[in-house]
């Protein structure tokens, strides 16, 4: 019996990623894998620098290593408490 023709459809893919969370290349993960995904399919990239998971004052300090990390406009301000190894002992 023959196959039914079906037209050719449009594949679409999605990759996500963060290179600032690719922690896995101790277990053999590919540390070009992004690069070479960019190349292979011609990628654009959209940025994702929103963080709707933490509160205002904690992504303005992580903004000191990582400057395009913004804030979600609804995040509660929240508190960020500074304390050096010695008190992390006592608590």
């Amino acid at each position: 019996m023959k196959t039914p023709y079906r037209a050719k459809l449009t594949t679409r893919f999605l990759f996500l990623e963060n290179k600032r969370q690719a922690i896995y290349a101790f277990t053999g993960a590919d540390c070009h894998f992004v690069d070479n995904i960019r190349k292979q399919f011609k990628t654009i990239d959209m940025g994702l620098n929103i963080c709707y998971r933490y509160a205002k004052n904690i992504v303005k300090v992580s903004q000191q290593e990582v400057r395009d990390f913004e804030a979600s406009p609804t995040a509660i301000d929240g508190e960020v408490h500074i304390i050096d190894n010695s008190e992390i002992a006592k608590n």
